[in-house]
This record gives structure tokens, C-alpha cells and sequence, in this order.
């Protein structure tokens, strides 16, 4: 810790460099716990065909996952089998929700002799179900006691479960989730597979790999996989001439900053990769010395200096405007979402062994007025998961389930729960949405 008195913005940067230059020697020092190795991804189907494009994502996803799991295992101490616990991040929830469809019905996993427990994560569920998911999830991905994993009763029942199929040379726990996964989760993975968006991004996903584990540990082999291209790079007809921006929602790209190439091979240095840590983000090069068309980092600090820019500006050069503190977050909203968007809710009938989609609509003439409205019939696109016999569903699978259950934790009628935590915040969709409950919801196409 230290700390410094700045008269002026030269005294700051200063300051601020010298800090930043001992926190990356320290960093340098530290033993390597993650490295990332570039895997292609090469999608050939149209860009129209989206199922498509996700069956040659999911042929790449078990191609990767299959070999992260032989080299990043451990070994169950009760069964002698090699299980892993692995997250495969994509940077959006439709492509997402395709992924897990096409990998519920891959025969690739069988081929590969494991069995495989697949957890869909992201922001689209109903609040009692991503809750389960998260619960879930913080227990099996603590890792600090690196075995106690192995007696959870829901990891041991898959195990050793009599239709666990013995002759399966192992078990591979796959969360397959958004970005949600990067920050303010507390989880230790094995290993992480990755669609690239931005460096910070991947530095923060990195800081979930062996996150707990801080022990000596020999990596011969990446731990982390990374994409050398992205799915919104296949998604555009003038992809080729690179005249859309990408790495964007998530990412720091725009049609102002636009990236010559949407290759990482080009545009992520190999040292920032076997090594992953903050040192690409907290060491800045000189503005003139910037190459945001051709590195990915660079990119991202000329967008964060022309950030600093306009917030400077506002205070130095409108005294009189700087009062008005309440325009600058007008102007600028954190976590923007341009997305215009409808709350749903999920309500059970009245036997409690079914539900229906209803439109919540707040009355602004009566305050806390609601009026439900049911658009089950025409909304509501419900998905059926592909069965097959090597891989599985890890976690909720039953919405009614997982809201009874959460009823009686809270004493609480289940008609009056669904309205509390069976809601979700959609995407506008003129089509409705398609839903399972074990992959959440997504727009349905036209």
C-alpha cells in the first residue's frame, strides 16, 4: 500500500506509473498458474444458418474440452476416474443457448470415452433458477479444500450413479456460460475454453482458472484455450474486409475503432498469452506509440484515453457545468443497455405441476399496481433437449421443482414465490422466446 499527494496531472501520472511498474514486477515474479494456448475456429456455414454455425462451434468445443480434460484432471479418490471442471465462455447468450443444443446431441463425447455434465449459465433465467445455478455452482467450485469436491453428494451421485455408464474412462463438469462468469464469481475451474471479446476480458476469466489452488503446479500444457476468432466475425457478409466491428457487446471495438484483422494470431502478442496476467492492462504505452488498428490491448487503452479525454474536459473546461453532477451519468449510464426490454414472469397453475408465460405491466395510475398478462400460447417457444446418453444436464431441469422448493425454504405461498423470483428481464421480441429451464430463454426467430 501506498499512497501520494498530487498537486497536478503530471504528478499523478507519475505517481501512477511508478506504482503500476512495481505491481508488474511483482507480478512477473509470481509462479505461472495459467497459460493460454490460440485454437482456430473456422465456422464455413452461412452466416443465415445460426444452427449451423453452432454444430461447427460445438465440433470445436469437444475437440478442445477433450483434450484440456486429459492434460488438466484430477483424479477421484472413491473411483480412481479422471474428472475436470472446466468453463467454456461464449460473449452472448443467443449463440450461446444454440452451442448448448448442438452439445446435448454431439456423439463426439461418446467417441472420446468420457461422460460429460453440462451447466448452461447466463443472465436469461428466471431469478429462482439462475439462483440454484449460483448456489450450485459456489459450492462445487470451491476449491480450496482441492478434493472435498469429490464428496458433494450431486458431483458423488453423478459418479457413481448406476447409469454413470463405468466403462467412461472419466467425467468432464462443463459450465457453459456468458460473461457473467468472469466477474464477482468466486470459482476455481480447471481449465476454461474461450471466445474471445477483449484482453480484459480474458485476463478476468484467467483470474477463475486455479483460482484458489495456489500451490506449486506443473504446466506443461495451456490451461486455457482461446479462440483465434470470434462468432460475430463469421456473422457478416463483409467479414473478410473487416468493415464491421466485432469485439463489441462485449468488447471495445466500434466503427471508429476498428481492427485491421479480426484474427488473434495478429493481434494478441504470444508473451501476453503465456503468461496471462494484469500486465497488459496496467501498463500503458505512450499515446504515439499506440497501435489500436493492429493489438488488441492497444486498442482497449486508446478507448480508455479518449474516455479520460472527455470525462477531463468536462471538468476543466466547464466550471459551471461541472456542478450539474447529475448529467454526466445521464449522459454516460454505467452497464448501459440499449436493449429495450419487457419483465415476465412464470406462474405456476393451480395444482402446482405446470406454468404459463404472463407479461407483467405496471399501471402508472395505481402505484404498485401490476397486471398479469398471459402470452404463454404465443410467446412462449418451449424447447426440448436433445436425449442422449453421454452427456447430461447439471443443474435445474425442472422449473417447478426448483420454485417449490424455494417456496418452502421461504415459507412462502408458491403462487406468491413464482411473482417474486419466477420473473426475468427479456429482449423485446415481436416472435416470443424460446426456453428450457435448463437453458434460460432466447429470442425466437421470425
Amino acid at each position: 500500500m501506498r499512497h501520494a499527494d498530487c498537486a497536478n496531472a503530471e504528478s499523478f501520472a507519475q505517481e501512477h506509473h511508478q506504482f503500476v511498474t512495481q505491481r508488474a514486477a511483482q507480478l512477473g515474479k509470481a509462479d505461472v498458474r495459467r497459460k493460454a494456448g490460440l485454437v482456430p475456429l473456422d465456422l464455413k456455414s452461412k452466416s443465415k444458418d445460426k444452427d449451423g454455425m453452432a454444430k461447427e462451434f460445438a465440433d470445436a468445443v469437444v475437440k478442445n474440452v477433450c483434450g484440456l480434460h486429459n492434460f488438466h484432471h484430477s483424479i477421484d479418490p472413491h473411483s480412481g476416474k479422471k474428472v475436470s471442471f472446466g468453463l467454456v465462455r461464449m460473449a452472448n447468450i443467443d449463440p450461446l443457448f444454440r452451442v448448448a443444443l448442438a452439445l446435448f446431441a454431439h456423439t463426439g463425447w461418446e467417441e472420446k470415452g468420457v461422460q460429460v455434465h453440462l451447466c448452461v449459465y447466463h443472465a436469461q433465467f428466471p431469478l429462482c433458477i439462475r439462483s440454484a445455478i449460483e448456489y450450485r455452482l459456489d459450492q462445487t467450485l470451491n476449491r480450496r479444500q482441492p478434493e472435498a469436491v469429490f464428496d458433494l453428494p450431486e458431483i458423488r451421485q453423478k459418479i457413481d450413479s448406476i447409469n454413470g455408464y463405468p466403462e467412461r474412462e472419466g467425467h468432464i463438469f462443463i459450465v457453459l456460460g456468458s460473461p457473467v462468469t468472469e466477474v464477482g464469481r468466486d470459482h476455481d475451474y480447471d481449465w476454461a475454453l474461450v471466445e474471445p471479446s477483449s484482453m480484459r476480458s480474458l485476463i478476468q476469466l484467467a483470474g477463475r482458472v486455479r483460482r484458489h489452488r495456489r500451490e506449486s503446479y506443473a504446466l506443461e500444457k495451456p490451461n486455457i484455450a482461446v479462440f483465434n476468432r470470434n462468432w460475430k466475425s463469421f456473422s457478416f457478409n463483409n467479414s473478410q474486409n473487416n468493415q464491421e466491428p466485432v469485439f463489441l457487446r462485449p468488447g471495445f471495438e466500434n466503427k471508429y475503432f476498428l481492427l485491421e484483422t479480426h484474427d488473434l494470431r495478429q493481434l494478441v502478442k504470444k508473451e501476453n498469452l503465456e503468461r496471462i496476467d494484469s500486465r497488459p492492462r496496467i501498463l500503458a504505452k505512450p499515446e504515439p506509440d499506440l497501435k489500436p488498428r493492429q493489438f488488441l490491448v492497444d486498442l482497449e487503452h486508446a478507448r480508455m484515453k479518449e474516455t479520460k479525454k472527455k470525462a477531463a474536459r468536462w471538468w476543466t473546461e466547464s466550471v459551471q457545468g461541472a456542478l450539474l453532477t447529475g448529467i454526466l451519468p445521464k449522459l454516460q449510464p454505467f452497464r448501459k443497455d440499449e436493449i429495450k426490454r419487457v419483465d415476465l414472469v412464470l406462474r405456476p397453475n393451480e395444482d402446482g405441476d405446470d406454468y404459463a408465460l404472463f407479461l407483467l405491466l405496471k399501471e402508472k395510475n395505481k402505484r404498485g399496481q401490476t397486471t398479469f398478462v398471459l402470452v404463454e400460447d404465443e410467446k412462449n417457444r418451449r424447447v426440448d433437449l436433445p436425449q442422449t446418453s453421454h452427456i447430461s444436464v447439471w443443474g435445474a431441469t425442472d422449473y417447478i421443482e426448483a420454485l417449490t422448493q424455494l417456496a418452502e425454504d421461504l415459507d412462502m405461498p408458491l403462487a406468491q414465490c413464482a411473482e417474486r423470483f419466477g420473473t426475468v428481464s427479456l429482449p423485446e421480441s415481436t416472435n416470443g422466446w424460446r426456453f428450457h429451464p435448463a437453458l434460460g430463454f432466447i429470442k425466437a426467430a421470425g
